[in-house]
């Protein structure tokens, strides 16, 4: 057992070690080989860690839990009182800090090209100057257990969205319309046009505010042309991502569509499969 111990935790990233940097050598070759092109899509994951910082906070950090220390680029948290930690298997909790963020935003996120379901997120900011560190997330909603999740690291003063459970009582249809022609006499390849709809509908008994979400390909390839031709108030929510969004409002029991049309001019030799997701 560790009786009477006096405790401290570091927000210092010790995975990233203390080894010295070594300088690698840069050699120039030329290798001569030959290769067929070929066509494939990549899927690349998006995080939604948000590192803007803006002005501590000046509240009392950690509610009274533990004092906080400057350790080189960490932070420490100081336990004041002595605490025993049994020599078991037992998990021992010890709170570090206590506080209250208001929502800045609440929302229904939902992307229909992989779940119709949507899912209630909140979207708050860490206003203590320490870091959230990554980890599990035991939520609760009016009271009542709602759920687990996961945080992502989140730094001081931070922005972080947090997602709870799904609710039924909002439901988002999505079609594809798929034209192909060619796409000219000048040009030649390849046309497609994709027009996305979303039908979506408030079964519930109050406003909703819905965040629909949708990937359209992005086109590293001087050959592949991809272009939006109507957004339908949907917005790029970062320009090259592909990912854009819309916003609506339903009153309770109203319904609501949206529409985002795009094209591809490809090749001939471009695989179909590629466009067709």
């Amino acid at each position: 057992d560790w009786k009477n111990v006096s405790l401290g935790f570091s927000t210092a990233n010790t995975e990233r070690g203390l080894e010295r940097p070594r300088v690698r050598p840069i050699r120039l070759r030329v290798i001569e080989k030959s290769t067929a092109q070929s066509y494939k899509l990549e899927d690349r994951a998006t995080g939604n860690v948000d590192t803007t910082e803006s002005q501590p906070a000046e509240a009392e950090e950690t509610g009274g839990q533990t004092d906080i220390e400057t350790g080189g680029t960490a932070l420490i948290f100081r336990v004041p009182e002595p605490q025993t930690v049994e020599s078991s298997n037992r998990s021992k909790k010890v709170p570090l800090a206590r506080f209250v963020l208001k929502p800045m935003e609440t929302y229904y996120r939902v992307v229909p090209s992989i779940s119709e379901s949507a899912v209630l997120a909140v979207k708050l900011k860490n206003d203590r100057v320490f870091p959230l560190l990554a980890g599990p997330v035991d939520l609760f909603r009016g009271g009542r257990f709602a759920g687990k999740t996961r945080l992502h690291y989140v730094a001081g003063t931070s922005e972080f969205t947090l997602g709870f459970a799904e609710d039924r009582n909002i439901v988002v249809t999505r079609t594809v319309n798929r034209n192909r022609g060619t796409a000219g006499i000048l040009g030649g390849g390849k046309l497609w046009t994709r027009e996305i709809r979303f039908e979506t509908e408030n079964r519930g008994n109050s406003p909703a505010d819905i965040r629909i979400f949708e990937s359209i390909p992005v086109s590293e390839l001087e050959e592949v042309k991809i272009s939006v031709t109507e957004s339908g108030g949907f917005a790029e929510e970062k320009k090259g991502s592909g990912i854009y969004s819309k916003r609506l409002t339903l009153t309770p029991g109203s319904k609501g569509s949206a529409m985002i049309t795009y094209t591809v001019r490809t090749p001939e030799d471009f695989p179909d499969n590629l466009i067709d997701r």
